[in-house]
């Protein structure tokens, strides 16, 4: 991909060098660097929130670079061998969080698998063609998503019968091609609050203090007389607090209530019968109650439509 080196530009009323402009920014949108649309500044005298290189004219206005405080929340890498469709993503997602008044973000472009894996930095989102020259989006997705932290996937194609091999690897949402704009703003604000449930953690009290584990990482609390556990994937950890308050401390994120004794995280739900809830991690299981087992089966099934 090819990039430019950051640089101030002059400023027009100015002779004087390497002076930044004043930008009317919110304090949280800070980032390494922001974006110049030249026409949107001579119309507006206001700047595109975010960072976006193009691949194919890094002389194009869109490419200049006013280095900002440090302080980026979220990056974004866009994968298609089309530059077109990665230049109208980006702009959708710079006026999404513009809009928003969230913090900007960075946006990097590739025009291949190869150089998206070979960039060393973390992405956040990705949204990756599957039908490109070389290696293909369904290989490079596999292997993000085998990389720690896992980025959320979402896959742009014009071809939906490569949606079950895209399926595999965990694919958060799928976009086809031409992209709708409504869309894809549902499911960008569907993946920032999955990475904030992600980064979410909790307070376990112990006899012996206090542990904070994410919240994604817990596949269920189980309550056997009075005391009650955390299960996570390699540990159980005994906590103070009573299921009840777990519950509470817990609304609005994916755990569910499936069992007087037990309150299990969607996230990690392999499948359910009519009396258990089978995980997909440590070979775990909880009890469903039939009371509970309309509830339990019509909030998983909503999670997972959600998902989609």
């Amino acid at each position: 991909m090819k990039r430019i080196s950051p640089y101030i530009p002059e400023k027009p009323s100015s002779p004087k060098k390497n002076t930044a402009p004043v930008l009317n920014l919110n304090k949280r949108l800070v980032g390494d660097a922001v974006a110049l649309d030249l026409k949107d500044v001579h119309r507006s005298k206001e700047f595109v929130f975010g960072h976006f290189i193009l691949d194919n004219n890094p002389h194009s206005p869109q490419n200049i670079r006013i280095p900002l405080p440090k302080g980026l929340t979220m990056r974004i890498f866009l994968c298609d061998d089309d530059n077109n469709i990665t230049a109208e993503l980006g702009n959708y997602l710079l006026s999404y969080f513009r809009e928003r008044r969230l913090p900007a973000p960075e946006i990097r472009s590739f025009t291949d698998a190869a150089s998206l894996l070979a960039d060393g930095s973390r992405p956040d989102i990705v949204f990756l063609d599957i039908e490109m020259p070389g290696m293909s989006g369904i290989e490079a997705g596999r292997l993000l998503s085998e990389k720690e932290p896992r980025p959320l996937i979402i896959v742009l194609t014009s071809y939906i019968e490569y949606l079950d091999d895209a399926m595999r690897f965990h694919v958060f949402r799928y976009l086809t091609k031409p992209v709708d704009r409504k869309r894809l703003e549902r499911n960008l604000s569907d993946a920032l609050a999955a990475i904030e449930s992600e980064s979410r953690e909790a307070a376990i009290e112990t006899k012996a203090g206090v542990r904070k584990v994410r919240t994604a990482d817990i596949l269920f609390i189980e309550a056997l007389g009075k005391s009650v556990t955390v299960h996570l994937e390699n540990e159980n950890i005994d906590s103070l607090r009573k299921l009840n308050d777990w519950e509470t401390a817990l609304a609005g994120l994916p755990f569910v209530r499936t069992h007087k004794s037990f309150l299990v995280n969607l996230q990690h739900v392999a499948w359910i019968t009519k009396d258990t809830v089978y995980l997909d991690k440590g070979g775990c299981s909880a009890y469903l109650s039939r009371r509970n087992y309309a509830d339990v089966r019509n909030r998983y099934l909503r999670f997972l439509e959600s998902t989609r």
